[in-house]
């Protein structure tokens, strides 16, 4: 995504997550994308729209601004997130047999805050060091709290990666989420 950045002259910033105290790197790029969303001297600060995107994530076209995909998506002053849907496979499926989104998001519980959470989200604490981890909490809890104000787009437009062969080719943004 730093091209993207660079070609239409977005504030960028690399964040390397590494962190002892959180389970995996799920829970430390939460960690890290809170404490830059807090950040009120930076450039980010100025910013209207934050992309959060994992180092695995690309954008297949170049020349779009990202404003235009939100146009395409349909993205209004009304949502406070857009996040792509996730392929329709059993392990990324809520207790309510909805699909998870593809997880990010702004101002989740960190691990230093679990107790904070566990409160907020009665549950939430399996996901701590399993699968689906932080899209799980996503999919099974804030999902639903903000359920109206979060914008899902398809995955075959913003998730997909067409080797799986599972409907999603990744149109606009693909995700190389194979090992």
């Amino acid at each position: 995504m730093p091209k993207t950045a660079t070609i239409h002259n977005y504030t960028y910033r690399f964040l390397h997550v590494s962190s002892p105290n959180d389970p995996d790197v799920h829970w430390a790029k939460i960690s890290a994308l809170h404490s830059l969303l807090s950040e009120t001297s930076t450039a980010i600060a100025n910013c209207d729209i934050v992309v959060s995107a994992d180092d695995d994530v690309m954008s297949r076209h170049l020349h779009l601004p990202f404003e235009w995909l939100l146009n395409r998506w349909n993205f209004t002053h009304e949502h406070c997130m857009v996040m792509s849907k996730d392929p329709e496979w059993p392990e990324l499926m809520n207790s309510r047999g909805e699909y998870n989104a593809n997880a990010d998001w702004r101002d989740c519980p960190s691990t230093d805050d679990s107790v904070e959470a566990s409160e907020k989200f009665p549950g939430c604490k399996r996901f701590l060091y399993d699968f689906p981890a932080e899209q799980g909490v996503f999919g099974e809890f804030i999902r639903l709290r903000y359920r109206g104000v979060i914008k899902e787009v398809e995955c075959d437009e913003a998730t997909g990666f067409p080797r799986l062969s599972d409907g999603c080719e990744g149109v606009f943004v693909r995700h190389y989420t194979v090992d």
